[in-house]
């Protein structure tokens, strides 16, 4: 009897001995294809990753050359080659030091820390420290991010204190790790390859805490620590147009990253409770339903929308900077809802398609309407329109929602081996980023 051979997705992990789930991927800037299984497709980097790639090759280069010239000048090039290999290996171990103590001090100043994340790319490893979630990510030199929620009247010393806590950290370790490598090196005669790695541990916190420190603007994301600091010290009147989008940028902010976090009952009560300032405003009763069901169930969540567009003024415009985009995903998110309730078919395919024609290439919408189908009886056209879905959506819990409903279009088609592989998927996705499997 021939053996099993367990094989591994390269962007979720999922393991299996059905060669049926994996498929062989090319992927871009690689000429072997990747092995991904049926509910993934291959990470490709994006802009910021790419970024942080290039930043990182061309350290390397620089720090060859000073590992060179230290190794020159004592005389020792094993010692350059420790110098440079300990540059190498402490990438992660310096972002883990950095993002640990924005997030110690944020929590210290009374902040709600959300989430901490350690490198760039698929993840890895994700798991929850109190209310925060950590994740691990493929790419662990490429930096990292943590997110909290500083509160509209949090005190200006607070905030520049969690900005600057990283880099101080860096500093603080790159100073001590210098002058360790000093005293042993001048006072005690210790060995050389000692003091090649503290020198390296010592221009690697310091770069970091620089790079951090410089006032860097990022289009595509957070900006740096030093572009932060500064934003705390520009004094704006309370009516000016560019302070106004700040703070609804800050409060669209703020619910992503309680969404991402998985607090989605403080996020639901949020939208709630902005919906009174934006009455009917399609991306916030959007956000409610998802934010609901997550916390309470669809039923709910439906209840609290109804609540919502009862409780608004009639006809008030919605904020002139919204996209059409944001009905469709309202569309999508009260059809989704209905499906899982079991409610009227009818009215979610009203709004499925509806979502469809705003927002075909949406990843939600597609898996909406693949949903639907199934629940209607076209498993096969289901399936394909889950499996699409799955491949671009990011949210563990929607892909794990979509899962479920490829393991019922499988049953359905008869192939209960695959339907098993789809439930085995999902149990993946959810214990894999550290949240709790549904019954």
């Amino acid at each position: 009897m021939a053996e099993l051979v367990t094989q591994r997705c390269s962007t979720c992990g999922f393991r299996s001995a059905r060669a049926e789930s994996f498929r062989l991927e090319a992927r871009k800037g690689r000429r072997r294809p990747v092995r991904v299984c049926f509910g993934c497709a291959p990470h490709v980097l994006d802009v910021r990753e790419e970024r942080a790639m290039g930043r990182r090759w061309a350290h390397l280069l620089i720090w060859a050359f000073i590992a060179g010239s230290y190794g020159l000048q004592n005389g020792r090039m094993d010692a350059g080659a420790i110098f440079w290999l300990t540059l190498l290996a402490a990438g992660p171990m310096i972002t883990i030091v950095h993002e640990a103590a924005h997030a110690a001090v944020a929590a210290l100043a009374g902040f709600r820390v959300l989430s901490v994340r350690i490198g760039r790319g698929p993840e890895t490893v994700g798991f929850r420290l109190g209310h925060a979630r950590w994740s691990l990510r493929r790419y662990l030199s490429l930096g990292g991010e943590t997110n909290f929620i500083p509160g509209p009247d949090a005190p200006r010393g607070r905030r520049l204190a969690v900005y600057a806590a990283g880099a101080v950290a860096n500093l603080v370790l790159g100073v001590a790790a210098f002058a360790l490598a000093m005293t042993l090196d001048e006072r005690l005669g210790g060995p050389l390859w000692l003091t090649a790695l503290l020198m390296g541990l010592s221009v690697s916190n310091l770069v970091t805490a620089a790079e951090n420190l410089w006032p860097t603007r990022d289009p595509g994301g957070p900006d740096s620590d030093g572009a932060q600091i500064l934003d705390l010290f520009r004094d704006r009147a309370p009516g000016d147009a560019v302070a106004t989008m700040d703070d609804e940028l800050a409060f669209l902010v703020s619910i992503y990253l309680l969404t991402e976090a998985g607090q989605f009952a403080e996020a639901a009560d949020r939208l709630e409770a902005k919906l009174q300032d934006w009455p009917n405003d399609p991306y916030l009763l959007s956000m409610l339903i998802h934010c609901a069901s997550r916390a309470a169930g669809d039923r709910a969540a439906l209840a609290r929308y109804d609540a919502a567009v009862l409780a608004a003024p009639a006809g008030p415009p919605p904020p002139p900077t919204l996209r059409e985009s944001a009905w469709g995903l309202l569309d999508a998110n009260l059809a989704w809802s209905t499906i899982k309730i079991g409610g009227d078919l009818e009215f979610a395919e009203a709004r499925s398609n509806a979502a469809m024609a705003v927002n075909p290439d949406t990843p939600e919408v597609q898996g909406t309407a693949g949903a639907l189908k199934v629940v209607r009886g076209d498993a096969l056209d289901g399936e394909r329109l889950l499996l699409a879905a799955l491949r671009k959506i990011d949210s563990s819990t929607d892909r794990a929602d979509f899962c479920a409903y490829v393991a019922k279009a499988r049953r359905a088609l008869g192939d209960e081996t695959a339907a098993i592989e789809a439930e085995r998927l999902r149990v993946h996705i959810l214990t894999r980023g550290g949240d709790p499997v549904p019954v």
